[in-house]
């Protein structure tokens, strides 16, 4: 116990001597270098769950519009794998919701597969590109058979 004592006052000594300023500790990151999922951690503008509709309801309240501001509730069904650059989350009625984020001004974590979320931003009636479905398709790792199939596009919020 004596010598434990003795090298942790060691170690506090020569940090404490030490020129060089203090570091953060690096947030803990999977094999691809993204950053992993904490219990409370925002990513992008803070955000509050207060007034945050199901996301279940958006489509009710988007309707026919092409856009409007949202604040909304959801679990996490993906995540793109090389980056974390977009997330699905899931409707509860078999459809998803496909989540960007503004300028690629941050990115998710992709073990936050199954977790809530709130997301705060502009819901948008859009149709997706062939191309970009591929290529949504290409970053959820899915094999060029089935990035082939893609054959038409799809209407999606």
């Amino acid at each position: 116990m004596k010598k434990i004592l003795m090298m942790a006052l060691a170690a506090t000594m020569l940090t404490a001597c030490s020129e060089n300023k203090p570091t953060a500790l690096a947030p803990a990151t999977d094999e691809k270098g993204i950053v992993l999922a904490e219990t409370g951690v925002m990513y992008g503008e803070p955000v509050t769950e207060t007034d945050a509709i199901e996301i279940s309801a958006l489509p009710t309240f988007l309707g026919d519009s092409a856009e409007m501001n949202a604040k909304v509730q959801g679990t996490v069904l993906s995540v793109c794998v090389k980056k974390g650059c977009w997330m699905n989350v899931d409707m509860g009625n078999g459809q998803e919701v496909r989540v960007s984020f503004k300028d690629y001004g941050f990115f998710v974590p992709d073990n936050i597969v199954g977790k809530t979320v709130v997301l705060e931003g502009i819901a948008k009636n859009s149709f997706i590109s062939i191309e970009d479905l591929r290529h949504f398709a290409e970053d959820a790792g899915k094999s060029a058979e089935e990035v082939a199939k893609i054959t038409e596009s799809k209407k999606e919020i």
